[in-house]
């Protein structure tokens, strides 16, 4: 879904794995995470507060509410049958757009 929404408009790249998702953010520079909490190989919950070493913006986006718990780590949580494909864009692109204002003030 996110993909298709965001076609042309930004470079995505997935992970289906937990291993693999620390692998990809320890070799590369990313402007936001989007995350499921249901992985194959645990919780994704579970990576938020390795993720919010990376300060940056972090979108769960899933089937389940997130727990109050992990809220603290998160810019936004968007449940998949709540949430319009435009609500999710909108808030994608909101994100983005506050990450580059800070990278640019940054420099």
């Amino acid at each position: 879904i996110i993909s298709s929404l965001l076609d042309g408009e930004a470079k995505i790249t997935t992970s289906s794995t937990i291993e693999d998702a620390m692998q990809k953010m320890h070799n590369n520079k990313f402007d936001l995470v989007i995350l499921d909490l249901l992985l194959p190989d645990g919780k994704g919950g579970d990576l938020l507060p390795t993720l919010s070493k990376y300060h940056l913006p972090i979108i769960v986006y899933s089937a389940f509410e997130l727990d109050q718990e992990y809220a603290k780590y998160v810019a936004q949580a968007l449940v998949k049958s709540k949430n319009s494909n435009q609500e999710i864009l909108t808030t994608i692109k909101n994100l983005l757009k506050k990450t580059i204002k800070k990278t640019e003030h940054a420099e």
